[in-house]
């Protein structure tokens, strides 16, 4: 998953990223990533509390790390903007399926 939160000053509807990973015996992998953070009525698309507010996108089912060791990713936004504004956390959760 994709965490992202903004606060309610946040300009834009989306947010465009990549992301880059990096693995044992030089792995790599580059995704691009676009989280639609309101609704094109101006609503924001996550769950808020006070001036700020939180989404949750799952972006890759069924993902393995082949290999053990370290992995590390990173993020590079792919806005028009060059400083984004009003992203107060912007994170990556890995959580293990049993399927």
């Amino acid at each position: 998953y994709l965490t992202f939160n903004n606060t309610k000053d946040y300009q834009y509807s989306n947010c465009i990223f990549f992301l880059k990973g990096s693995g044992p015996n030089e792995l790599k992998s580059l995704d691009t990533l676009e989280c639609f953070v309101a609704y094109p009525d101006g609503r924001w698309t996550g769950k808020g509390f006070g001036a700020e507010v939180s989404n949750k996108f799952l972006f890759k089912q069924q993902m393995s790390f082949p290999q053990p060791g370290s992995y590390r990713f990173s993020f590079i936004h792919a806005m028009r903007d060059t400083v984004l504004e009003n992203i107060t956390n912007l994170g990556l959760i890995i959580e293990h399926s049993n399927s």
